[in-house]
């Protein structure tokens, strides 16, 4: 019986590959995993590994533990924090403590934020900023303290306390420390305080412009203003340039606004163009560099 089943194996090869096809296949054919075997099909290729996930936010417990020591020792709660190598989570930690000893006694938060300027200087004036009680005037205070004592980093510390009155809505006062600001960087701050309030106030925001003193100064805080208000709204800032008296003001308001309408939708403010026959010249110069 045995025997007969071996000849039967045999003689059905010889049927399907013939000896010599046997003879080669069995020399040649690729391994087959268990699950493939029956089709004769290769393994597939191994899947490749998954990205390891970044690092993982400080965990409830660890900021909750900073925070509650930082309430009688924060000194050794942001010892600690700075002591993490992960620097998402020491970021997390460092604003937990600060963020508690900042509305206890706010001047020996910032003098500790001034002897560390490695820190993430933004992050921190956004924690300082939003301690209860504070004004931004005691952030601007503090960024000029940063900034005396690290003259390099001046424009990163101007920069964050910028950002952080913007986030804050405290535009004005943005403003007023730009305009105040180290002569160097002075054009830089300007730009950055005026083109976000351009972008969301831009009328009081070019109110503030226009009523600067030093002509350099308000060229430059004017132009800031039109190319937030351009970016955010074109098509608003042309019908209110069409308002302004003429002169350069009016020119660069109209350039801006076609330019930027032009981008984000060309037929309507092709239309309005077309219509308003008036600002042709403002609609060539939007074509042209600034």
């Amino acid at each position: 019986m045995a025997v007969g089943l071996l000849v039967a194996g045999v003689l059905t090869g010889f049927l399907v590959f013939g000896w010599g096809g046997m003879s080669r296949t069995r020399r040649t054919a690729p391994a087959l995993s268990p699950d493939h075997a029956l089709t004769g099909l290769p393994a597939p290729l191994p899947l490749p590994q998954e990205e390891k996930p970044g690092p993982a936010p400080a965990a409830p417990a660890t900021v909750a533990s900073i925070a509650a020591l930082a309430a009688t020792d924060p000194e050794r709660a942001l010892a600690i924090a700075l002591g993490e190598t992960n620097p998402q989570v020491r970021t997390e930690l460092l604003k937990a403590a600060l963020r508690v000893w900042a509305a206890h006694d706010f001047a020996a938060a910032t003098t500790w934020v001034s002897t560390h300027p490695g820190i993430n200087a933004e992050e921190m004036l956004g924690v300082l900023l939003d301690a209860p009680g504070e004004s931004p005037v005691a952030a601007a205070a503090l960024t000029q303290q940063l900034a005396s004592a690290h003259p390099a980093q001046a424009r990163d510390y101007g920069y964050a306390l910028i950002f952080a009155l913007n986030r804050a809505g405290a535009y004005d006062q943005a403003a007023a420390y730009a305009v105040n600001g180290p002569e160097r960087i002075r054009n830089d701050l300007l730009i950055a305080a005026y083109h976000d309030w351009g972008r969301k106030q831009p009328a009081l925001a070019l109110q503030s412009a226009l009523h600067l003193t030093d002509g350099t100064i308000q060229d430059t805080a004017v132009q800031s203003v039109l190319s937030g208000w351009a970016r955010e709204n074109p098509e608003e800032l042309a019908e209110n340039a069409l308002s302004f008296p003429e002169g350069p003001v009016r020119n660069a308001a109209l350039t801006k606004a076609v330019r930027s309408w032009m981008i984000q939708d060309p037929w309507k403010a092709g239309d309005w163009v077309m219509s308003h026959q008036d600002v042709a010249p403002a609609a060539e110069a939007a074509f042209r560099k600034d």
